[in-house]
Formats: structure tokens, C-alpha cells, sequence
């Protein structure tokens, strides 16, 4: 089939593994419906319009930080609550001129 996508300047698609839609024999409306993908997805953005994406000064900083945990276990959101990729993508979003 095909699927018609409007332009935006930022598109995000759920990101649906081979077998689970075959274990839901292929019904992806009805699956998309019962299911939440949370961690799963798959972004586009015009970056014409981003100033930049993320700040190399945060960046340094959590980096410091993180690295001077004993033991650091690599998962950075177990440390600084809010710290995320889906966060630092929304606040480059937001930043778009």
C-alpha cells in the first residue's frame, strides 16, 4: 500500500518490528491501536531551520559528570532524571527558527 505523507517540518513514525506484525497477522491498524511504542520510533526533521542540535557546552558538562560516577553503569537517565535523547531532539525542535 501506499501512504501519503503531508510535508512538516517534523514527521515521527512508530517503529514496528517484522514479527510483531506478523504475530498480529499483519493487521497494523489494529495492533497500532492496542499497542505503545514508546522507545521505538523513527524521526525526521527539516533541518533547514534548526540551529543547531544539541549544545556541545551540555554535552561537556554531563559528560564530566557522568564520567567522575563510580561504576557508571553507561545509562544516563538513572543518574539525571529528564536527561534523554527525546529531550535533547525536543528542545532542538522547539529552537528551530
Amino acid at each position: 500500500p501506499v501512504i501519503e505523507v503531508r510535508p512538516a517540518d517534523f514527521s515521527c513514525l512508530d517503529g514496528i518490528s517484522c514479527g510483531a506484525v506478523e504475530q498480529w497477522a499483519f493487521a497494523v491498524d489494529g495492533m497500532r491501536a492496542q499497542l505503545f511504542f514508546p522507545q521505538t520510533f523513527f524521526s525526521a526533521s527539516d533541518v533547514v531551520r534548526t540551529v543547531f542540535l544539541v549544545d556541545a557546552k551540555s554535552l561537556d558538562r554531563s559528560r564530566a559528570i557522568f564520567r567522575g560516577i563510580p561504576g557508571h553503569s553507561g545509562r544516563i537517565w538513572e543518574y539525571a532524571p529528564g536527561w534523554s535523547c527525546e529531550a535533547l531532539l525536543r528542545t532542538c525542535l522547539l529552537r528551530t527558527v
